[in-house]
């Protein structure tokens, strides 16, 4: 009769095992069945759990180890639970790579993400929230609106330890967890790059109100680096774009109108990459002959059918910030913390031909 057990929960372990955490009958259940003791039971039980086929949890029952899925996550997650992925909108190839990233992770651990969408705006992220929570959503990877200010019943469920990972986020002066590409970094290295093919005044062209703590950390990136280099910083050299006036005709002038810059290093969110295009096309500047320029990410992909250059770009690697999101709040789910407050995500710099050098 203990042979007939494990052969009969093998063949359900084979007939379910791609269902997320597929409950077995219990000791009880199987002894009733097959008219054996409990403790019978129990030790065919055991025989499947020793050879990593079945796992235990207290108070809930015994499950499948799905093959698929990571072993050491099978064991932790309740087979109701879910990730909810709150986004600001769905308008780039970064976001689009993020939520690939959470995906391939979650996917491999097997539980479900879902996706709100609050459309750029904080009360609909508020309400978002708050339906979450009803929900059985028992962490929270957040891309939250941009902004001076954040949504404050996030800081306030990321402060009372509910597992909640900030994706692209350095909120100051509050403890939160946080993945983020190494944006300091990235512009830093962007510079010397530029630096070691003859440039010497290389401009930086940045947004107003766009995430501003990163803006910060890539103009940082780029002013440590001028400053190494004994550089002295002109006003002629960086460009806040206004998002109130014509941005095309800001880029344009911008990249016009000094004697001195011959590169830039261009940190503009997805809105206003085309107006870059645009900007370079309407006043007749070619790239890289007449300047050099850098990008960040690959939003440039989509206009490539007529570009006359494509771009050195800055990858982010959206993939690989979504992926790291995703362990890290399945960890803070599974009582695993991080050793980490930010994790920044090194970034990979990509060559195409809008670099010309000047040694």
């Amino acid at each position: 009769m203990y042979r007939e057990i494990i052969e009969y929960l093998e063949q359900l372990i084979e007939k379910n095992k791609m269902i997320i955490k597929y409950r077995m009958p219990s000791e009880n259940q199987l002894a009733a069945k097959f008219d054996v003791s409990r403790i019978t039971a129990k030790n065919a039980i055991n025989n499947l759990v020793d050879a990593g086929k079945l796992f235990r949890r207290q108070g809930k029952g015994t499950f499948i180890v799905n093959p698929n899925f990571d072993s050491k996550y099978n064991n932790r997650l309740d087979n109701r639970a879910s990730i909810g992925l709150m986004l600001p909108n769905f308008n780039s190839a970064f976001i689009t790579n993020i939520i690939k990233g959470i995906s391939a992770f979650l996917d491999k651990v097997g539980i479900p993400l879902l996706i709100f969408h609050s459309n750029n705006n904080q009360d609909t992220e508020s309400f978002l929230l708050a339906h979450a929570r009803n929900i059985d959503v028992i962490g929270l990877i957040v891309l939250s609106v941009d902004g001076h200010l954040y949504n404050k019943g996030l800081l306030r469920l990321a402060l009372s330890n509910f597992p909640m990972v900030f994706l692209d986020k350095i909120i100051s002066g509050v403890e939160v967890i946080s993945v983020t590409s190494n944006h300091y970094q990235s512009s830093f290295n962007a510079y010397n790059y530029l630096s070691d093919r003859g440039h010497r005044y290389i401009g930086f062209v940045r947004d107003s109100g766009h995430n501003i703590n990163l803006l910060e950390q890539r103009y940082k990136g780029y002013e440590q680096a001028m400053i190494e280099k004994k550089i002295s910083l002109r006003h002629e050299l960086v460009l806040t774009i206004e998002n109130n006036g014509d941005i095309t005709k800001q880029i344009g002038e911008f990249l016009t109108g000094s004697k001195y810059m011959t590169s830039v290093i261009v940190s503009c969110n997805s809105t206003n990459m085309p107006r870059l295009f645009e900007a370079v096309k309407q006043y007749n500047i070619k790239v890289p002959e007449d300047i050099s320029i850098i990008v960040y990410d690959d939003e440039w992909t989509k206009y490539k059918s007529f570009l006359p250059f494509v771009p050195h770009y800055i990858d982010q690697r959206p993939a690989s910030l979504g992926h790291t999101a995703a362990q890290t709040v399945v960890d803070l789910i599974s009582n695993r913390p991080p050793t980490f407050k930010t994790n920044n995500v090194n970034c990979k710099f990509v060559e195409g031909n809008s670099v010309k050098k000047l040694l």
